[in-house]
């Protein structure tokens, strides 16, 4: 049985993702999907289901297929987008659209006291993803003896000015003012001034933990409405593309789309428990996992189809191909006898 050119390139992905047990609504402005307060946090990989569909017919749906159908169901079900985004999250975790679509978080610059009291100087921490690996980095202004001077370089660092931000451009993800809404019990993250005697001093520190860690799980949440936003435009950029004819505008253009969720997955390199240099890809979070699944799949020659039973989402090389299930072509097939019998007794 032939096997998918993208297969064994799916084992040096590092995908696993991390759910909580239980998600519940913050009622934030807007409102926030953010972890139950006795949830236990669970790790899975995506990627298992991927790989096992190794051949020409897929053993189970690919796992990004289920985006596809959250996008369906918020487009059946106008009104019902923060049940159905609670839902979703309930059986597969948060999407990870900070982690993937941010390549850079910056925070409020601190104003911190030498151990004199006779020196001041501006602190901004950030952090920045290459691949779907997040560092951090410090930059420090030199010491002045003015605090005002100081605050006056804090300004100077602090370039990119809390901003409304705008779904899918990725400079405004970036802005500082994200941490109202997608840490939604930290609120909007301030400038602080750090005085010689504070149990702070002489350390500096980020507003919120590094993506990916623990730390960052626990304070991280996802605006339900972006949830079901990002839902619908990876519904339509998957369709286009796997519709689309030749290098139609938006074909391409949802193409670039689709490429850009999957640069948080990129490759990178690290060290193995020996202490090798290996190259592997590192996914930044679900929303990435599943731009790169749905690439490759689509690279390799399988197409993303509605069923014609119940209106899911299914992949499959074949065009023919109806039904996401046995049992949906099997309850075609009933409705189609029954129509038949009932033709032929009228004409009877």
């Amino acid at each position: 049985m032939p096997r998918p050119r993208k297969l064994q390139k799916s084992f040096e992905v590092q995908g696993k993702w991390a759910r909580w047990t239980q998600y519940e609504l913050v009622f934030n402005t807007p409102p926030a999907i953010f972890k139950a307060h006795t949830a236990k946090l669970q790790v899975y990989d995506p990627w298992k289901a991927f790989r096992e569909n190794e051949g020409s017919r897929l053993k189970e749906p690919q796992p990004y297929v289920r985006l596809l159908n959250l996008a369906k169901q918020v487009r059946q079900h106008p009104g019902r987008e923060l049940e159905l985004a609670l839902a979703w999250c309930n059986e597969n975790g948060l999407l990870g659209i900070l982690p993937a679509f941010a390549d850079r978080l910056l925070f409020p610059p601190l104003i911190e006291e030498s151990e004199s009291g006779l020196g001041y100087r501006a602190v901004q921490v950030r952090y920045l993803r290459s691949g779907g690996n997040w560092r951090t980095e410090s930059v420090e202004c030199p010491w002045t003896r003015n605090r005002k001077d100081a605050v006056r370089d804090g300004h100077e660092l602090d370039t990119l000015l809390p901003a409304p931000r705008v779904f899918g451009i990725r400079e405004s993800y970036t802005k500082r003012n994200v941490s109202a809404q997608f840490f939604p019990l930290t609120g909007e993250i301030e400038a602080k001034f750090i005085p010689s005697g504070s149990p702070d001093a002489g350390s500096v520190f980020p507003s919120v933990p590094r993506p990916g860690s623990r730390a960052f799980l626990d304070v991280y949440g996802e605006p339900a409405w972006e949830i079901t936003q990002w839902a619908l435009a990876f519904e339509r950029t998957v369709t286009e593309v796997s519709n689309g004819h030749g290098i139609r505008e938006g074909t391409q253009r949802s193409l670039g789309f689709l490429a850009d969720l999957a640069s948080a997955a990129s490759p990178t390199f690290s060290l193995t428990k020996k202490g090798r240099l290996q190259e592997v890809r590192v996914s930044a979070g679900l929303l990435a996992s599943f731009a790169l699944m749905a690439l490759w799949d689509l690279e390799d020659g399988r197409r993303v189809h509605p069923c014609k039973n119940c209106g899911n989402y299914l992949v499959s090389k074949d065009p023919r191909a109806g039904y996401c299930s046995v049992k949906c072509r099997n309850t075609a097939q009933s409705r189609r006898y029954r129509t038949r019998k009932r033709t032929t007794s009228k004409g009877e």
